[in-house]
């Protein structure tokens, strides 16, 4: 995983960016951008077999489905903000009342007071990393989430907020990323359906979007407490089985479908880990699918820079050997990621001169990122 949150590099350009609006009547649906460093920061990712190298990334303490929607709709209504805000006693501010709307409509909740504990249990959130920076090992720990709560605020109805500045990078310029589909996860139920969605969003685009979890890393995962559901038949027949059954009843929602397998072992077949395989649903393939029409043909030599998002992530734009080249360029990425944020990138980027060459300026992008964000 790149850990840019600790690396101290300046913020880009608003290259990634929220799309959409929230609003009642928005034409476009609303979608966050959200680094799968952190929508997969309770799994451990070592950076070698021997443990040399270990790049950690974990976070801990929001445990509701409402601190997770919580935090991604105030990310998402204060982007453009996020670098402007970042010096002492600098807040975002907004009524409660104001974020209490979106949850009623979007979420169906109308507990204002759950917002507030919400907000102060997001503030006791904290990452901690274990990285190196210059072959230093360094162990960086940062809040996720700042919150100022004073009585003549509360009294009033005015919430304070910010986001980190060691956060604030890895937030505008996440490499890789993924997109969540806010109108859907603010409507999930279960804080478990909530976790879940966020780590399946993080891989569906992936050239093989699967991942196995043991047990451990499951119940870590999905937000188990400790003493909790601590049998594996109450832990899938009331965490692990309804989250499931949420996500896949709203196909055209989420944009996706998820089967699974359980792995066993030893005596009596006890269940060790359970793999997930994560497909697009059939909307999003022809909407994609759609979208990757308005292409010209590829035996055009110039390529304007706008025609390159049109491809979908799932149908490959190059052939195997650009994709091994890029492997070579950016060790341990996956490539297909990089893929879909070379596209958003190059689509939002200011100079929009047609481009001669994609294969080579596909790899040189991922020279760069990797060269910026080394995965150790």
């Amino acid at each position: 995983m790149g850990i840019a949150i600790m690396k101290g590099s300046k913020a880009s350009s608003q290259t990634v960016k929220p799309y959409g609006s929230l609003e009642a009547n928005a034409k476009e649906e609303a979608s966050l951008p959200v680094s799968t460093d952190l929508l997969k920061a309770e799994i451990v990712v070592s950076g070698d077999e021997e443990g040399d190298d270990l790049v950690q990334l974990k976070i801990s303490n929001a445990t509701t489905a409402v601190d997770r929607k919580l935090w991604a709709l105030l990310l998402f209504l204060v982007w453009e903000d996020l670098e402007k805000k970042v010096g002492i006693n600098e807040w975002h501010e907004m009524p409660m009342d104001e974020v209490q709307r979106y949850f009623e409509r979007l979420s169906g909740s109308k507990d204002v007071e759950r917002l507030w504990e919400s907000a102060l249990r997001l503030a006791r959130t904290t990452a901690t990393c274990h990285h190196k920076v210059k072959d230093e090992r360094v162990i960086t720990v940062s809040s996720i989430f700042y919150a100022q709560i004073t009585e003549e605020f509360r009294s009033k109805g005015w919430f304070r907020f910010n986001f980190p500045p060691p956060l604030i990078p890895i937030l505008k310029e996440p490499m890789p990323f993924a997109r969540l589909r806010m109108h859907f996860m603010l409507g999930l139920r279960s804080k478990y359906s909530v976790n879940l969605y966020q780590l399946f969003e993080s891989i569906i685009n992936q050239h093989d979007p699967s991942i196995e979890l043991s047990v451990k890393e499951l119940r870590t995962v999905m937000g188990v407490p400790p003493r909790k559901l601590t049998q594996w038949v109450h832990l899938w027949q009331k965490a692990v089985e309804p989250a499931l059954e949420e996500l896949n009843a709203n196909p055209a929602g989420s944009g996706m479908h998820i089967e699974h397998d359980l792995v066993r072992a030893g005596r009596g077949g006890k269940v060790q880990a359970i793999k997930f395989r994560v497909q697009k649903a059939n909307e999003r393939i022809v909407k994609e699918r759609t979208i990757a029409q308005q292409l010209p043909s590829r035996k055009r030599t110039r390529v304007k820079a706008n025609d390159i998002i049109c491809s979908p992530i799932g149908i490959p734009m190059f052939g195997e050997r650009v994709y091994a080249n890029a492997k070579k360029a950016a060790p341990r990425y996956d490539v297909y990621a990089l893929e879909k944020e070379w596209r958003e990138w190059i689509t939002n980027r200011e100079d929009q001169t047609p481009i001669t060459n994609l294969p080579g300026h596909f790899i040189s992008f991922c020279k760069s990122k990797a060269s910026r964000y080394p995965l150790f």
